[in-house]
């Protein structure tokens, strides 16, 4: 069974079971390429379950600025996202999610658009990032 530590630490990180944990360090390996941090829209958008996962269970958006930053998620100062962004970010990956269904199926006669597209273009980084 994990434990989580009775006192909570400095880091938020150190106060999550191990699984989240590890998810949100590769994330934040993951997210930084050779250009900086990918687009923080794509990012939610690309690990949902678990920022649905940290709200469930309690984080707000400060926090989840704060996770990212301490997993290497920041903005272009080093700071934490705002709690704007987080929020904003993690609305529309919800919106999108709950459309995700419906735009895989094409259209009758129409052409087939991939996911969070209407064009057939890639999806752009709105706000936040």
């Amino acid at each position: 069974m994990s434990r989580v530590p009775s006192r909570p630490t400095g880091r938020l990180l150190d106060r999550l079971p191990p699984e989240p944990r590890q998810r949100l360090l590769q994330l934040g390996s993951e997210g930084r390429g050779v250009f900086g941090v990918a687009c923080f829209q794509s990012i939610f958008e690309a690990h949902f379950s678990l920022f649905e996962y940290l709200a469930t269970a309690g984080a707000t958006a400060v926090m989840i600025g704060q996770l990212l930053a301490e997993a290497g998620i920041t903005r272009e100062d080093g700071t934490p996202l705002p709690a704007g962004t987080v929020s904003s970010a993690l609305s529309r990956a919800r919106e999108r999610a709950a459309r995700a269904p419906a735009i895989r199926q094409p259209p009758a006669g129409g052409r087939f658009h991939p996911v969070g597209s209407r064009s057939g273009s890639p999806i752009s980084c709105v706000g936040g990032s």
